[in-house]
């Protein structure tokens, strides 16, 4: 049994319209292609695909930042916290001895 490109279906009685919708997806696909190519200012797939890593490895990077940053902040404040207490007990002590 060999094997076709386009089989006649019910939903595609005749290998003209398959070819049809074929044509069109792959010109409806063309036409995207260029689109992204105006919009993203590239000038050709390589270097749309370029800037697309080039994002992603921005994000990344900033992912990580934050991540270290939000870590960095929680430390700073837990330093805070404990400098805080120690400065209320000092208080509290200077009180207690001029009593």
């Amino acid at each position: 049994m060999s094997k076709t490109l386009f089989t006649t279906t019910p939903s595609h009685p005749n290998r003209k319209l398959c070819r049809a919708k074929v044509y069109v997806r792959n010109q409806d696909r063309d036409f995207q292609t260029e689109k992204k190519i105006q919009l993203s200012g590239a000038k050709d797939e390589d270097d749309i695909i370029k800037k697309f890593k080039t994002q992603r490895e921005t994000r990344e990077r900033l992912v990580k930042l934050k991540e270290t940053v939000e870590r960095e902040k929680k430390e700073l404040e837990k330093k805070k916290e404990k400098l805080e207490a120690e400065l209320e007990a000092q208080k509290f002590a200077q009180v207690k001895e001029k009593e």
